[in-house]
């Protein structure tokens, strides 16, 4: 039964995303989550989340957030997002040469005596 409910579960939360901006809203949406979590392992109230969530591989709602967000800048970077997103996110390029670049670094063992 877990299984049929955790990809469901991840699609609740995924639009749920883009609507968070508040701190209390996050805080919120992760009660929402232990709470099902827990009716899914069938835990108790006072039992804590956390062991459910790590067996279903659900990440807490506000790294959940960043990773998606993360993912999303990725993709943009890679030319895999959307092509609306990807305007959005250009590489850094500065506005000179670096100097770094072109010097080649000497890795030998130096030694050193005193």
């Amino acid at each position: 039964m877990p299984s049929e409910i955790v990809p469901n579960l991840g699609v609740v939360f995924d639009t749920s995303l883009t609507m968070m901006s508040n701190i209390s809203d996050i805080q919120r949406l992760q009660r929402v989550q232990n709470w099902a979590a827990k009716i899914i392992f069938g835990a108790t109230k006072y039992e804590h989340a956390s062991p459910c969530l790590q067996k279903l591989h659900l990440l807490p709602v506000k790294e959940r957030i960043t990773f998606k967000i993360l993912v999303t800048v990725f993709q943009c970077l890679q030319g895999t997002a959307p092509r609306y997103l990807s305007p959005c996110f250009d590489p850094y390029q500065p506005p000179r040469e670096n100097r770094a670049l072109h010097i080649r670094l000497n890795r030998t063992n130096r030694t050193f005596s005193h």
